[in-house]
């Protein structure tokens, strides 16, 4: 038995293209998964906001829009819009991330690694959330891992190539989101760690290699200062979300103004939440190959366990006085991926030829558990998000002409309704009764409890769209008021 393992082994090896082969085929499953179903889930309300400025990015693009902006503008004038086309070009930067991200770890850390790699970021419920987002989260990802990694090759290598490589990289990401800046704090901490831990120094830890990364941080803060000089003043959250794309708008302005010192979910909930999407067996196994690497005195070991880690300890902390959500770091996933792929690939090269089917139960076990989760997704989860679309089908299916609609997110029913939709914040139940028409209520559990209790005790409930995830329970009533 162990003569026929070892002869399927060299015939693997002899095979110089199999990888490719195997690379394609990990590239047509990530492409199945983020192109299913693309067009069927309902918009969720950041998704309207995206779509809003991405309907006029061309109208000045001296405000230099961002990449993610730029491609779905290019969709609508292409094929108009909705849900499919809002979240094709998201989708098809999530499937060219599984070859594009394949080279440079292959460069790194070798074939096997890289496909292991590449088979984690196809099947990841994460990565395919976003995928399938009219978002910008997949173009963030693709440019920030580029960035991280190529700035490593560059420090490993001494090429100062690949550190301008990875500025160029770094000043986009930035530009999706200031998100992107928790490359900072990983490089220093990436340094100190060389500094302090028995590590051998890379070649190319000089003082001319870290130059280049001032570029980008000086073009965007210059950008940011001549917003915040000239710009906008943006004073409350749908002011920002409806900003147009010629509209310039200093990002760092709107985080302090906005979201600093406005605490969202409790950091129990963020880490919660951040635990559920990493997924635990990556989690841990991810930290503890980063802990093996370590000890081992491996660099790039270091590196990558910095870039899982950083963003992680660095969003607990914001949470506890600015608004923060897990998404905030998910350009954290390419390094727990890595590390879990550098885990099992120390699995099968530590343990004896007797033992490999355990480590082939390992492995499959990440897999098992990403395609189970990927099938509730599909098949339960209504894509992870609330159906407002059904509910709104509803409304639209059963309600008068003359109907009032009032809707905690009045912006999802304006869309799918293309008609007047007022705020349920605005409901004064004695217009309501005097007005004398028929009135109806979506509503997603954000109503304050005193007009809810009128919404219940006059009108009848006529729809129930709830969904159900593992983090949390999408609430969503349609109710009906029938004037007397």
């Amino acid at each position: 038995m162990n003569k026929r393992i070892s002869a399927v082994a060299t015939a693997v090896k002899q095979l110089p293209t199999l990888h490719y082969w195997l690379l394609a085929a990990i590239t047509l499953l990530a492409a199945a998964l983020r192109l299913y179903r693309l067009g069927e889930w309902s918009f969720w309300i950041d998704e309207v906001y995206t779509v809003n400025r991405a309907k006029v990015v061309f109208e000045n693009l001296r405000a230099w829009p961002s990449i993610s902006e730029l491609l779905l503008g290019g969709v609508f004038a292409w094929s108009g819009v909705d849900e499919w086309s809002a979240r094709i070009a998201p989708a098809i930067v999530g499937v060219l991330s599984v070859p594009i991200l394949y080279f440079p770890i292959k460069s790194l850390l070798g074939k096997q690694v890289a496909l292991l790699s590449s088979l984690f970021l196809a099947l990841s419920p994460w990565h395919l959330f976003w995928s399938q987002n009219g978002r910008f989260y997949t173009v963030l990802l693709l440019l920030y891992t580029l960035a991280l990694l190529f700035f490593f090759m560059g420090l490993e290598k001494d090429r100062s190539a690949y550190i301008w490589l990875s500025a160029f990289f770094l000043t986009f990401a930035i530009r999706e989101r200031l998100t992107a800046l928790f490359f900072i704090p990983v490089i220093i901490s990436y340094v100190i760690a060389i500094k302090i831990l028995p590590l051998k120094k890379p070649a190319g830890l000089r003082l001319k290699n870290f130059a280049p990364l001032i570029v980008p941080l000086a073009i965007i803060g210059l950008r940011e200062i001549l917003n915040s000089a000239y710009g906008t003043q943006v004073v409350s959250t749908d002011q920002f979300a409806d900003y147009s794309a010629s509209a310039r708008v200093s990002s760092i302005q709107v985080l302090f103004s906005l979201f600093v010192g406005n605490p969202g979910p409790s950091p129990f909930w963020v880490l919660s939440s951040i635990i559920e999407n990493i997924g635990v067996p990556l989690l841990f196994l991810g930290f503890f190959t980063g802990v093996y690497w370590t000890v081992k005195k491996n660099r790039i070991g270091v590196f990558l366990l910095l870039g899982a880690l950083v963003p992680f300890v660095g969003i607990l902390l914001l949470s506890t006085f600015t608004y923060s959500l897990d998404r905030y770091i998910f350009i954290s996933l390419s390094s727990w991926i890595i590390l879990g792929a550098m885990g099992i690939g120390v699995l099968f090269q530590e343990v004896g030829k007797k033992r490999v089917i355990i480590i082939w139960g390992v492995a499959l076990l990440f897999f098992a558990g990403y395609l189970a989760q990927d099938t509730l997704y599909f098949k339960y989860q209504n894509g992870g998000r609330a159906d407002w679309k059904g509910a709104y089908a509803h409304v639209a299916a059963n309600k008068s002409d003359d109907a009032l609609i009032f809707s905690s997110q009045p912006e999802l029913g304006r869309y799918y309704l293309d008609e007047d939709v007022h705020f349920m914040g605005d409901v004064e139940p004695e217009s309501i009764v005097q007005d004398r028409r028929q009135a109806w209520f979506v509503d997603n559990g954000w109503i304050n409890p005193k007009t809810m209790k009128w919404i219940q005790a006059n009108s009848e409930l006529t729809g129930v769209y709830d969904v159900h995830t593992p983090l949390e329970r999408f609430t969503m009533r349609v109710y009906r008021y029938t004037p007397k």
